[in-house]
């Protein structure tokens, strides 16, 4: 249905380049964020070993565990864009390969009609003829 003011303007669709493009730029984005959030885990870890008193490990733990619970999310997120990732980059080898197809079978095509030209040339009793001429040759 039409609006008051116009139409919805559409936005074109975008290619298998830019959806793979910003997935990999979404991952990198995660990678980023995990590394920080191992970072993070990581000075815990170090205080946690290095405190001997129990309420303050208790403490560091308890500020652990939602840095382990947003490492364990984060990487499920990237292994999702990963692997949409890899599907887009095969759909994309699948249409290169796909338009090399094409391109074979017209070049195949080609080839035939440039065949059949030239057998037309090609007078197979003149050939018969000349391998007669060329064996009585032989023969004297």
């Amino acid at each position: 249905m039409k609006r008051i003011v116009g139409k919805k303007k559409k936005t074109p669709a975008p290619t298998l380049g830019q959806a793979g493009a910003k997935l990999d730029s979404m991952g990198d984005g995660l990678d980023t964020k995990l590394d920080k959030e191992r970072k993070e885990l990581k000075r815990i870890k170090l205080q946690l070993a290095a405190t001997k008193d129990p309420r303050a490990k208790q403490a560091l733990k308890k500020r652990a565990l939602p840095i382990l619970k947003r490492i364990k999310m984060m990487e499920g997120q990237r292994e999702n864009i990963y692997a949409q990732s890899f599907n887009i980059n095969q759909q994309d080898f699948t249409i290169a390969s796909m338009a090399a197809t094409v391109d074979t079978v017209k070049a195949m095509k080609g080839a035939k009609k440039v065949m059949k030209k030239e057998i037309r040339k090609i007078k197979v009793d003149k050939i018969e003829d000349l391998k007669e001429d060329i064996e009585d040759i032989m023969e004297d």
